[in-house]
């Protein structure tokens, strides 16, 4: 859980757990985290054409920034977006979440303009 939203109130973790379990079994849960973990896209990653946001909290834990920033540099034409923040999830009393949502409305105003 501090690994998501290291920031979080008690109240948004626990809401955060009971989502998880009313979403998805344990078991389909453990399938779910091993196969991301063993994810590489990093040969891939400079075929993607569609308009590309990338949004991360600077200050997430595992250097999840630093991640992101190498995935950005692979996909042509992303744009990455720091958030201040240390939550992989933003809550929306996160100071960070009003930022996102400028940054994710600009992105899909632009992203549906490039399909018509």
């Amino acid at each position: 859980m501090a690994r998501f939203l290291p920031d979080a109130t008690q109240d948004q973790w626990r809401a955060f757990d009971e989502l998880q379990r009313r979403s998805t079994s344990a078991d389909n849960a453990w399938r779910f985290v091993n196969a991301f973990a063993d994810i590489d896209i990093t040969g891939i990653a400079g075929q993607v054409t569609a308009p590309t946001l990338i949004c991360c909290a600077r200050r997430e834990p595992d250097n999840n920034f630093e991640q992101s920033r190498i995935l950005s540099a692979l996909i042509p034409g992303s744009r990455l977006v720091p958030l201040d923040s240390a939550n992989h999830l933003l809550p929306d009393q996160d100071p960070a979440w009003p930022r996102f949502l400028t940054e994710l409305d600009a992105f899909l105003g632009v992203a549906a303009a490039a399909e018509r």
